[in-house]
């Protein structure tokens, strides 16, 4: 756990120094000075081990502008299915099956560097800041069979070290990767995402 989260510091920290990196180290990039719509397709994965995935498949949309200096910045929009599993019922004293799980949101601000690979491609490391929502219900077995349920919503502090690749024509189509750390919560410390996104 504590190793993931090092981990995850470390990647922030070497994204901070990209964004001070001399500007003539890299060509300019072909998103200089242009304003950046996605759309995506996302999945994303706890770290931890759980009975359910509250993350899973999700859908996104990012919009961001890119500063002359190559600097970027933007925001986002990510919501995940989530998961559900059924909880056991032993006497089967409930007609119907009990389910808990949940799923996620999350909305970040984004800062990141652009750095050309080519005419087409560009690299962007990045880091983002924001809010992760989560909406679980959680089940506790109780004396006599009884089984009791409480759904909680809570939202969590996330900072997120990622990497995106981008390759720029008359549209946009990106490849992503995140690692989100989630501050403030009681299970899910740490999580995994990829997506692929086609924007403009």
């Amino acid at each position: 756990m504590h190793r993931r989260i090092k981990l995850g510091w470390l990647a922030a920290i070497a994204i901070v120094t990209v964004f001070v990196a001399p500007r003539t180290a890299f060509a300019e990039p072909a998103t200089l000075e242009r304003v950046q719509i996605e759309l995506g397709v996302r999945y994303a994965f706890a770290l931890e081990e759980l009975e359910y995935n509250p993350w899973g498949t999700g859908f996104g949309g990012a919009i961001g502008y890119t500063l002359d200096s190559a600097i970027y910045l933007g925001g986002s929009f990510d919501w995940f299915k989530g998961e559900e599993v059924e909880y056991p019922d032993p006497t089967n004293m409930y007609p119907d099956p009990i389910y808990v799980g949940g799923n996620y949101w999350q909305s970040l601000v984004w800062g990141g560097y652009d750095m050309e690979f080519s005419d087409s491609f560009i690299l962007r490391p990045k880091a983002g800041i924001g809010i992760s929502t989560s909406t679980l219900r959680d089940c506790n077995s109780l004396i006599g069979d009884k089984i009791e349920c409480l759904k909680t919503i809570r939202g969590e502090t996330s900072i997120v070290p990622a990497a995106e690749l981008l390759f720029v024509s008359p549209i946009l189509v990106s490849i992503e990767a995140r690692f989100v750390m989630l501050f403030d919560s009681v299970t899910i410390k740490t999580a995994a995402l990829g997506g692929v996104s086609l924007g403009f």
